[in-house]
Parts: C-alpha cells; sequence; structure tokens
C-alpha cells in the first residue's frame, strides 16, 4: 500500500520539548521485580561483526553493509555481574540529535543499583523520503523479517557484540523513544516479539496497524509503508503517551500525522493483541509528558522483565506513574 509522507524535520526545543518540572519529580519507588521464572530467557542469537565492540562513551564508524553508523553507550559504573546486565535503546526525535536527546532524557544506568542496564542512544543517518531508500532520519517505513532495515541491523549488531562482552540479563532488553524515535521503537517492539521485554512509545504510531496508516494524510510524495503484523501471543507492556489535539505534526497546511489520534488507536490495537497498557495523556502538545519523569519510565522498565504477564504484577502503578498516567489492561 502506497501513502505519502511529507519529510518533516522537528528540533525538540522548537516543538516545546522539555521534562516535567523539577518540583513534580518523585523519586522511585521501592518495586518488587517482576518473577523472571516464566520460561526460558530469551537467546540473543545475533553476530558482533570482526573487529567490533561496545565502548563506553561514542562509537564511530560501526560499519553495517557499507554504512557508516555511530552511537552512545552509557555502561553503570559498579554492578553485580552475577546477575547480568541489561540494555535499553533510545532513540531522538526528528532532527534533534544525541547530545540534545541524552541532555534532556539522561537515562542513568547507576540510577537503580538493582536494576544495571547499559543504555545505548543510536545517532540517524539522516534519512529523506526523497532519496532511495526512503526513510525519514531513521529507517522506519518498510520493516519485514530478514529486511535490511538500518535501525534493525544496527540493534542485532551491538546486541550481538554486548553478548560477546558482557553477562547479559536477556530478560532486559528495552526500547524507547519520542515522535520519530518512538515510531523506531514501535517499529522495533513489533519486530522482535520473542526479545524486546517492554517498549515506552511517546507521541508515536504502530505503523501496522491499518487504522493508524490511514491517519497519515497524503503530501507530493509518494511512499510505501509495510511493517510485519503485530504477533499476537506476545505480553510485552508498553507505555504510551499523546498530547491532545496539538499532538501533531502539519506542514504547508497538512496536517501529515495526529499522534494523538495514533497513540488512542494503539490502546486498542495493543490490548486487543494482549499487551497491557500504560496511557500517559496530557495536554502539552508534542512534547515529553509533564509529571512523567525518567524515574518513572525506569521504573516502569525495571517492573517488567520479559514475560510478565502482568502490568506491575497485578500491584497497580506506583505513585510516580499515577500521577501522569492510568493502566489499560490488555483485552484477551
Amino acid at each position: 500500500m502506497k501513502f505519502a509522507f511529507l519529510y518533516v524535520t522537528v528540533f525538540l526545543a522548537g516543538c516545546g520539548y522539555r521534562l516535567a518540572p523539577e518540583e513534580n519529580f518523585v523519586p522511585t519507588e521501592e518495586i518488587d521485580d517482576a518473577p523472571e521464572d516464566q520460561g526460558p530467557a530469551p537467546e540473543i542469537g545475533f553476530e558482533c561483526p570482526e573487529g567490533f565492540v561496545v565502548q563506553e562513551g561514542d562509537n564511530v564508524e560501526w560499519n553495517i553493509d557499507g554504512i557508516s553508523r555511530s552511537f552512545h553507550a552509557d555502561f553503570p559504573e559498579e554492578f553485580d555481574a552475577s546477575g547480568g546486565l541489561g540494555v535499553l535503546f533510545t532513540w531522538h526525535g526528528v532532527g534533534d540529535n544525541v547530545t540534545n536527546w541524552r541532555n534532556f532524557v539522561g537515562f542513568n544506568p547507576d540510577a537503580d543499583p538493582e536494576f544495571p542496564f547499559v543504555v545505548i542512544t543510536p545517532v540517524s543517518t539522516q534519512m529523506s523520503p526523497l532519496a532511495a531508500p526512503q526513510g525519514l532520519d531513521w529507517d522506519i517505513f518498510q520493516s519485514q523479517s530478514g529486511d535490511d532495515n538500518r535501525e534493525a541491523k544496527l540493534f542485532e549488531s551491538i546486541l550481538g557484540c554486548l553478548d560477546h562482552q558482557v553477562e547479559l540479563n536477556t530478560r532486559r532488553i528495552y526500547t524507547g523513544g519520542f515522535s520519530g524515535g518512538a515510531l523506531v521503537s514501535a517499529m522495533l517492539y513489533s519486530r522482535y516479539p520473542d526479545l524486546i521485554a517492554a517498549a515506552a512509545v511517546l507521541s508515536g504510531a504502530f505503523l501496522n496497524d491499518p487504522q493508524q496508516l490511514v491517519t497519515v494524510d497524503t503530501g507530493p510524495i509518494s511512499v510505501a509503508i509495510q511493517w510485519d503484523p503485530l504477533e499476537v501471543g506476545s505480553k510485552a507492556p508498553v507505555l504510551l503517551s499523546r498530547g491532545g489535539g496539538n499532538d501533531t505534526y502539519s506542514t504547508l497546511g497538512i496536517r501529515v500525522i495526529d499522534f494523538e489520534a495514533t497513540m488512542v488507536a494503539s490502546k486498542t490495537y495493543l490490548t486487543g493483541a494482549g499487551r497491557g497498557v500504560i496511557d500517559c495523556a496530557h495536554q502539552a502538545g508534542h512534547t515529553w509528558p509533564p509529571g512523567l519523569t525518567v524515574e518513572a519510565v525506569i521504573a516502569f522498565f525495571k517492573a517488567h522483565p520479559f514475560g510478565s504477564e502482568a502490568l506491575f504484577a497485578g500491584a497497580g502503578l506506583p505513585a510516580n506513574l499515577a500521577m501522569a498516567c492510568e493502566e489499560v489492561p490488555s483485552s484477551e
């Protein structure tokens, strides 16, 4: 199916992107970790390209299929190696950059000594719908198993190398992002249901949902959008956010995408496929949800290792999420 998609350049500062005021921050509560005995742990199964090593800080010239990629890696200073290290991939919005994203949304790998993880923050290849292959900063239009999607190949290669370097806790592989980065996270979440434990999709869309695809307006550039369908049966939860009637992108008088509409549709799409959802609705427009702290997002990930059957093990939302979000259980 062909859809027209206009090229957008969204700068976080320009669209009112911000974190909640410091006075709204609520310390992360002590949350009992969800049980991790629900079936065998996932296997990574990806290769590490010869000579590649994930290093602390900037990793450059990570060449995959002749394309030079780069990313930033933040490792915890100290952690109990016997328990394994989790991995959190975070993806910046279209037009943004790693430095700005990390300054605004700095996921601290030392935030919780009981939940050690390495933070991987990739740099986009600034893809455009005007060139082939088409993309929007990120490779987010085409995603089918076995294809050459750039973000999927980067994701696989980094995990493959980490799996060779350190003891990974494979029940704790997560992805999260905002706007265009939220689309990457939704895509990877859909693509790797046997690996990703949970995802944060903040003002994004699931482009494998027909109800969401039809909300993408037409424009002068024809772009084919096709993702593999969401696999029924996975229970991995998703934290969503949406910013009301102004959570949109428009250009040349055309509303290209309405993130409020796509995130509302995502609740139905995800819960109908067996996923629990945390819905963080606000009225601040296309921005990080006021009242939602980075610590609360980390608490969401911590509470949901791979195989978790119920949101927060059925205990209800902790205060630092309940102040900005609500629980939407699976409809299965």
